[in-house]
């Protein structure tokens, strides 16, 4: 995917990535989004590039049921209209930060493993963290000015830092 839109009148068209298919996103630059549709991946979407930015906007969701591999310095980002703008990490899912800084500035629901290995992974846009969230040494998960919820349950691990600059970060049960 290097340029291009995907939209439509409603959000109950989808695009598939199915299982056992692998997509890369490339290369640099931006003018990619997303209006009044939903991308699934169920196979493994690689942000291959350094400076590449999706933006969605009116009703606008990427489900991730596979492997999401996140390049250096991507962004998620949110645009005009009404209705939804998130980015859920599905139950078994993978979401992958190696290096860089990358800003999610979307609504983020994790219910699978958020993966920071290196460089920083910045939500600014809200959201639930539920499953699991494995912070690497020289990794940094970093809620920016958004409120963010930890469900009961959610694991965080790992020797990486977890901060909080402005916004709040709500412990809603016991977590690990």
């Amino acid at each position: 995917w290097s340029a291009g839109s995907l939209s439509g009148p409603d959000l109950s068209a989808e695009l598939i990535l199915d299982a056992g298919c692998t997509s890369t996103f490339g290369p640099s630059g931006s003018g990619r989004s997303i209006s009044n549709r939903t991308l699934r991946n169920r196979g493994t979407f690689n942000r291959a590039d350094s400076t590449g930015t999706i933006t969605l906007s009116n009703a606008a969701e990427i489900i991730n049921e596979g492997v999401w591999n996140s390049g250096a310095s991507n962004w998620i980002a949110t645009g005009s209209g009404a209705g939804i703008k998130r980015f859920t990490n599905a139950v078994g899912a993978q979401y992958n930060h190696a290096s860089g800084n990358s800003y999610l500035a979307v609504e983020v629901i994790n219910n699978g493993t958020l993966a920071v290995a290196g460089g920083i992974l910045q939500l600014g846009g809200g959201g639930t963290l539920a499953g699991a969230q494995t912070l690497s040494a020289g990794g940094t998960l970093e809620v920016q000015n958004a409120a963010i919820n930890v469900s009961s349950g959610a694991t965080f691990t790992g020797a990486g830092v977890l901060r909080i600059i402005g916004g709040a970060l709500t412990f809603n049960g016991p977590v690990s």
